[in-house]
């Protein structure tokens, strides 16, 4: 296999301007322009209004490249592209090369006869999503939750991260452009097309089960070997063809955090040839354990709790959301310090909310290295989605397929859940102006996201929506007996926060309380004459309508009034916190009924008073 990375600097320009800007790739449009100060600083005061243009115009990255001629005498040559961001065509020296439509998916392309030696040309046109959610939007509208803008209102047509468009904590902010790498590959007589990587735990032995699909091109000859290393040493190898099946000597266990060690193998697989080279290769890093999700009748009801290794244990953790309304500025330092303040909280999970992304690998494996579990949401959230539409349905398996083949290898996942909230509202026995029928939630939620899961992570479990609860067919989604809870009693509901001490949930995987970030962070994107409470700057950055009134409501409530605005921010903040700590404890301490607490949320992607326990610049409230 032969490499050549299209990474680096490109060119960027508006499709109907003669402006061209330099663009880096993996990036988008809006980092392109910041770094030509072509448009403001997106967090500072209202910019966010000035930048919207950005989203409505399509957009034209182009570069050159060369290529060895001994590139050509590969048996196929392709296009990967990893990520493009939404709808984007792909041409290479003037030839349509990928038509995609879905920012989730990785995108190939031939590039038989289309390559030359020498210098080559590869155009990337981008065309704007809102158009297109317009005209869909029109002929059938979708419900949906979290509009910020009448043109967004068709968002779930497109394969697109859903709080880009903006959300009750987050900036608008829909992007466009090549995300993720991209790359031209050069195959000689075959490559993996896909490696899938199991483990399979009897008492204390432990296999490591390795099912391998090879695409060949020009043999039909080949052998798969295996290496799983621990500290850098072999620990055990196998050789074979398609399946093989490697026992670890002496396996060493990972653990959540709290609970013992992380301790990871990396496992090589590498495709040979009948002489032995190497035609392709794979590399993960493996911790080996054995989750379940129980669920067993008992006096309550159902239980909803998770079993590692034997061992039964209560999960604690927080919502995790994008790290940055621009994606291809979260960095592997950001989870690192992120993710390590979960740990050094003694937390063991994090859910990975569905408005937001399938994660950079380096997300799952710092989880990896610090025993975090992640209850994985797939990419849908508080909107009806078209699943009449059967090209719909089809972009979607293929989003599945290619990311849970991508990550089902990591530790760190728990198991898959299809949505975020559509069962508490957005569920109904017909369309109407608020919910999708039933008839069609299923299509996607009960049908074909198991039916992949399935065939392509057998061994995890699969959860229809976050709150569910079973057998409910879409209603009743938070009934405190089974399944897993959403509750706002107190934030929307207006109840006290001793109001949260009558929860019996059997696992809470949302609820939550605002405060403002600190001081610091506030300066970063006000002038002094904004901080004030009712300015228009503060309000510009409070995303939920009743924010600020419910914040000093509740406030007022436990503390005497603050004397000025700093302390008005730390005294909203223990307010906060204090809302947190009395459903937490309490769900605590009626064990065994109720096993987990997920609050909402760890963090920020902009500054901005929201749920966060982190603000945007990593501060701690």
């Amino acid at each position: 296999m032969q490499t050549i990375s299209l990474d680096g600097l490109w060119s960027v320009k508006q499709a109907d301007s003669h402006e061209i800007y330099a663009a880096q790739v993996p990036g988008c449009i809006h980092l392109d322009l910041l770094s030509a100060e072509a448009i403001p600083d997106h967090n500072w005061r209202d910019n966010e209004e000035k930048n919207l243009w950005v989203a409505e115009k399509d957009w034209t990255w182009s570069r050159t490249f060369d290529v060895d001629k001994s590139l050509l005498n590969c048996d196929d040559l392709y296009l990967c592209c990893e990520g493009l961001d939404t709808i984007a065509t792909v041409e290479v020296n003037g030839q349509a090369v990928i038509d995609a439509d879905n920012m989730f998916r990785t995108w190939k392309g031939s590039l038989n006869g289309i390559l030359k030696a020498g210098e080559n040309a590869i155009v990337v046109a981008c065309k704007s999503p809102i158009a297109y959610m317009k005209k869909r939007h029109a002929e059938f509208p979708l419900p949906s939750w979290n509009v910020y803008h009448p043109d967004y209102a068709g968002k779930s047509y497109v394969r697109k991260m859903p709080c880009s468009f903006g959300w009750d904590w987050g900036p608008r902010g829909a992007t466009q452009g090549i995300w993720k790498s991209i790359s031209i590959k050069g195959v000689q007589q075959a490559e993996f097309d896909d490696v899938h990587v199991r483990q399979q735990h009897d008492g204390s032995d432990v296999a490591v089960r390795i099912n391998s699909k090879v695409r060949t091109v020009s043999t039909d000859t080949y052998a798969i070997r295996a290496n799983l290393s621990l500290h850098g040493e072999i620990v055990a190898s196998a050789e074979g063809t398609d399946d093989l099946s490697i026992d670890v000597p002496n396996p060493q266990l990972w653990w959540p955090n709290g609970l013992g060690e992380q301790p990871l193998y990396d496992l090589k697989v590498d495709l040979l040839d009948d002489s032995g080279a190497i035609l392709d290769e794979r590399s993960y890093r493996l911790g080996l354990r054995d989750l379940k999700l129980i669920r067993q009748k008992d006096k309550w009801g159902e239980s909803f709790l998770f079993e590692v290794n034997g061992v039964r244990f209560f999960s604690k953790g927080a919502n995790w959301i994008p790290a940055d309304i621009f994606l291809p500025r979260i960095t592997r330092q950001d989870y690192e310090r992120l993710i390590g303040d979960a740990a050094d909280a003694n937390m063991n999970m994090l859910r990975l909310w569905g408005g937001g992304f399938y994660e950079f690998d380096e997300f799952y494996e710092v989880c990896n290295e610090k025993g975090i579990l992640i209850w994985h949401d797939f990419m849908f959230a508080c909107a009806a989605y078209p699943t009449f539409d059967e090209a719909f349905l089809a972009n979607c398996k293929e989003e599945f397929i290619d990311n849970l083949q991508r990550i089902r290898h990591h530790a760190s996942i728990a198991f898959w859940c299809g949505n975020n909230e559509l069962e508490q509202g957005l569920v109904a026995d017909e369309w109407n102006d608020h919910a999708m029928a039933y008839e069609d939630y299923i299509k996607l939620f009960e049908q074909l996201m198991p039916d992949v899961i399935a065939e392509y992570d057998p061994d995890r479990v699969y959860w229809p929506s976050s709150g569910h609860t079973p057998g409910a067919n879409g209603r009743d989604a938070n009934n405190e007996s089974s399944g897993d809870c959403h509750l706002w009693s107190v934030w929307f509901g207006n109840k006290p926060f001793e109001h949260q001490r009558t929860w019996t949930c059997r696992f809470m995987s949302e609820f939550g309380f605002q405060s403002f970030p600190e001081i610091r962070t506030i300066e970063s994107f006000t002038e002094p004459a904004d901080r004030n409470w009712t300015s228009y700057i503060m309000d510009f950055h409070q995303r939920s309508q009743m924010g600020n009134r419910t914040i000093f409501s509740y406030m007022l409530d436990w503390f005497q009034m603050p004397k000025s605005f700093e302390e008005n921010i730390r005294v909203s903040q223990l307010s906060h916190g204090l809302c947190i700590k009395y459903a937490t404890e309490h769900l605590r301490r009626i064990q065994p009924r109720n096993m987990g607490v997920l609050y909402w949320q760890i963090n920020d992607m902009w500054p901005v008073a929201s749920w966060s326990s982190i603000d945007s610049f990593g501060r701690w409230k």
